[in-house]
């Protein structure tokens, strides 16, 4: 292991990362292609029954590959084309053909030393739960049996493109990551082989991949839903339905109820922190906000220095600038929706990175202190005398505030991860500042499931710059 510590700047981190690299030397050998993917295990479908629910959820699924199998760019590529978003076969077909689904995709799962798994997941009304699932089958049968368009192709492979760099968006995601490869075994490179791998797929390969990988006879079925409210019963799917039992047992400790008292505790508190921040006038006059950050990585996380542009606009508009190693990197969201630029060009923003963007914008400073104000949001008193607060999307923040100021000391929160799981985040707030008359955050030091991650400096802040939406939504 290595950190690369120091202040320099953006170029100067770019210059010395590669030079870094380029002088690396790979003492092991490359893993050896995963020579089947398919496993010849028995296939079965299995059913959860829940008799409290109104739609069924369900996975199609077997055996995938690994990153160094040489079908896993063209496997991955496939898995869009099959399911990867809103021009997917499976979404065209399940949800907007047919009506069947709320939602559906697929994804082809690869591990470092490890086969993943191939999986369809969707989600459909209880009466077309056996007729969704049957129309998810036929579509990846059709993959085996029919060659992709050319735009399919083309969409497909711009997507994992530009989804690829959400692994790299930091200097520590990049760092950890090229060690990872160097720690499995993976040729120093792979990240460019990947790359010009994936921009050689053609329509030939997708077929070819599909014909080799892809058999509906070996998939698992698992269906959670009420079978009483089946239009058509699972086992006319052609084979025999074994049901799975899910019990949880209880819990011996249950989390402290939300009641009233609580509320009433927790927004006393909130009031008492908008009062010590500079009042809750001035905090609702902020309807906009510039951050200049400077981020210092943990020697464990990389050691680098890091520049990043945040701005932000009330409601739910937000935009993080950023120089990577591989060049500029621009991310845009109106809490639903917005893009991210690369070197490579410009797209849709990933449901992943939306999902994160949305987690984010609940601690956005101004609007965290005013939660008591934002519709759906929920303030909550816990037993320790903290503040949660919840959002009503599954995203919560807990606040600890500090005795002798008032202010908040710590900030504990689940950050989503892109593939893998959340991680357990806490910033500690080292230092305030005054701007026009508002205690706002100057250093901010961040832990990643306990371990020291980076320490935040807002070198300059400013409030109600006259930010607009064509401005914050400009792709550059």
């Amino acid at each position: 292991m290595f950190a690369v510590q120091g202040d320099f700047s953006m170029p100067e981190m770019k210059a010395r990362i590669e030079a870094l690299f380029g002088d690396w030397k790979v003492t092991q050998p490359p893993v050896p292609p995963f020579p089947s993917v398919i496993s010849k295990t028995t296939p079965g479908t299995y059913l959860v029954t829940k008799t409290d629910v109104t739609q069924t959820t369900f996975y199609l699924g077997q055996r995938g590959g690994m990153l160094s199998d040489k079908d896993y760019p063209a496997l991955e590529v496939m898995a869009d084309i099959l399911g990867g978003g809103f021009q997917s076969r499976l979404f065209r077909r399940v949800r907007t053909q047919l009506g069947y689904a709320y939602g559906i995709g697929a994804i082809w799962g690869a591990n470092y030393d490890h086969p993943g798994l191939f999986t369809v997941e969707g989600s459909t009304k209880s009466v077309s739960s056996t007729e969704a699932i049957q129309a998810a089958s036929e579509e990846i049968a059709k993959m085996r049996d029919s060659e992709v368009t050319p735009a399919e192709l083309d969409i497909a492979k711009n997507t994992v493109l530009n989804s690829w760099v959400f692994h790299f968006d930091t200097p520590a995601k990049t760092l950890n990551r090229l060690l990872t490869y160097e720690y499995f075994g993976y040729p120093k490179d792979f990240i460019y082989r990947y790359q010009k791998a994936l921009e050689a797929v053609t329509r030939a390969d997708i077929s070819r991949v599909a014909k080799q990988y892809l058999d509906p006879r070996e998939l698992t079925i698992v269906a959670v839903g009420n079978p009483a409210d089946f239009g058509a019963k699972l086992d006319t799917l052609g084979r025999p339905v074994t049901p799975l039992d899910i019990t949880i047992p209880e819990p011996k400790a249950e989390a402290a109820p939300i009641s009233e008292a609580s509320r009433d505790a927790g927004k006393k508190l909130l009031l008492n922190l908008q009062r010590k921040a500079g009042g809750v006038e001035k905090l609702a006059a902020i309807k906009d906000l510039r951050e200049q950050v400077t981020m210092q990585l943990s020697p464990q996380a990389g050691g680098l220095t890091v520049k990043q542009t945040q701005m932000w606009m009330s409601p739910s508009y937000i935009r993080q600038e950023m120089e990577m190693p591989f060049g500029k990197v621009v991310v845009y969201s109106n809490g639903a929706g917005g893009f991210v630029t690369t070197p490579r060009g410009t797209s849709p923003i990933p449901a992943a990175q939306q999902q994160q963007i949305r987690e984010e914008l609940l601690r956005v400073y101004p609007a965290l202190l005013l939660s008591d104000r934002v519709p759906g949001r929920v303030v909550n008193q816990l037993p320790d005398g903290s503040i949660e607060v919840t959002d009503g999307e599954g995203s919560s923040v807990r606040l600890t505030l500090d005795p002798a100021t008032g202010l908040i000391a710590k900030a504990d929160y689940q950050q989503a991860g892109a593939r893998g799981p959340a991680a357990s985040m806490q910033q500690s707030y080292l230092a305030y500042q005054s701007v026009d008359g508002v205690q706002f955050p100057k250093k901010i030091s961040v832990t990643r499931n306990g371990q020291n991650y980076a320490e935040f400096t807002v070198d300059q802040v400013k409030f109600n710059t006259g930010l607009t939406t064509d401005e914050i939504s400009k792709k550059p």
